[in-house]
């Protein structure tokens, strides 16, 4: 049986890194026997009783749904490693501080083997003095790129159609990441055929 696997994506916020995370959870969480996506894990941990609920949730989700009681953290992790014995998936996102990830890599030899576990962060300090089976940098894109992607998602092309490539480039450079210039494309799906004039809010932009 494979060991267990551990994969951590990180970048700056918005960039993409949970985007990355749910396609590959979601193309590979049916060939475990349980899966968890917790989301929001810093926002969560926060709250009152933040770690118990995350602690439910995940056992939840690894449970198919069952109700689960937990009154305790420390309950809650006995309970988290007696049913952590078959294959799982688990991912957490915005996991943003080094106790966080440092009590994930504890628990990694209670994880029954074949099992992988997806941690998207915002720091790269975080696991540079831990041993982890893989990291991705998900980088930005320069500006021809992002001009790029952003025709993409608005044109349906490689390039602005014709009277949208002053827009275009002012959009693209006042975004910061691809997933913000792919949520602006959004709001141009609806219109231009190559036969329209610029917008009259052009000058506005």
């Amino acid at each position: 049986m494979l060991e267990l696997g551990i994969l951590v994506v990180y970048g700056i916020g918005g960039i993409g890194k949970t985007t990355i995370a749910q396609v590959v959870y979601n193309s590979y969480f049916k060939r475990f026997k349980g899966s968890s996506y917790l989301e929001n894990i810093r926002e969560i941990s926060e709250g009152r009783n933040g770690l118990v609920q995350m602690q439910i949730q995940l056992l939840s989700n690894i449970l198919n749904g069952r109700e689960v009681t937990v009154r305790s953290v420390s309950e809650g992790i006995l309970k988290i490693k007696d049913v952590i014995s078959c294959k799982k998936v688990l991912v957490l996102n915005d996991v943003d501080h080094l106790s966080q990830f440092d009590a994930i890599l504890r628990m990694r030899d209670c994880f029954y083997h074949g099992s992988k576990i997806i941690i998207t962060i915002r720091c790269a300090g975080l696991f540079k003095a831990n041993e982890v089976v893989k990291v991705h940098n998900v980088e930005t894109f320069n500006h021809d790129e992002s001009l790029e992607l952003f025709s993409w998602h608005a044109f349906g092309q490689d390039h602005p159609i014709e009277g949208y490539t002053k827009l275009s480039k002012k959009v693209v450079s006042i975004r910061e990441s691809p997933i913000s210039k792919e949520i602006s494309s959004s709001t141009t799906q609806s219109a231009p055929s190559t036969t329209q004039s610029a917008p009259p809010y052009e000058s506005q932009v």
